[in-house]
């Protein structure tokens, strides 16, 4: 599913799409979902450069105010990639 941000342009309603199933997912499977977004830095990258579009935009929006207490496993891996993608957005 995150291969779709590789594309040069992304239409808006596939965006949407792409957003409710990242939402599903989350409410779903959380933990599995954050650990395979989370371990591939190329995903928040590729979401920076769709961020034109609201939907994508949404999407990062939700990643970034995802609950960090509910896996902490690896709470200072998260946090830091947090930080840079805030960092790369301004």
């Amino acid at each position: 599913m995150m291969g779709m941000l590789e594309c040069d342009e992304i239409l808006p309603l596939l965006a949407g799409y792409f957003f409710r199933a990242n939402l599903c997912l989350l409410n779903n499977k959380y933990k599995e979902t954050v650990d395979r977004v989370y371990s591939n830095p190329k995903v928040f990258t590729n979401l920076i450069n769709h961020s034109d579009n609201m939907a994508i935009s949404n999407t990062i929006q939700l990643f970034l105010n995802l609950d960090i207490n509910k896996n902490v496993t690896s709470q200072p891996d998260k946090l830091t990639n947090k930080l840079d993608v805030i960092r790369s957005i301004f």
